[in-house]
């Protein structure tokens, strides 16, 4: 998710994350793990995204995570 954050912001800011939440529904077995990013919404300091894991079969994730990142307020002052 924090990488998809630069996706939609760009590479000059910072994100940090504000919430997480993962729910891990079975064992990841197999020789690759995928990952799919959604973003729900991309306000002006806020970014929510869901994710899900899976190995072989796309329909039986390993895992779900919802979570929101926060862009910091840039300074003015040096």
């Amino acid at each position: 998710m924090w990488i998809t954050v630069f996706g939609a912001r760009g590479f000059d800011e910072m994100a940090m994350t504000s919430e997480m939440s993962i729910r891990y529904v079975r064992p990841a077995v197999g020789d690759t793990l995928w990952c799919q990013v959604d973003v729900v919404s991309a306000g002006q300091r806020n970014i929510v995204m869901n994710a899900k894991q899976w190995t072989e079969n796309v329909d039986k994730p390993t895992s779900v995570a919802q979570g929101s990142y926060v862009m910091p307020k840039k300074s003015s002052t040096l």
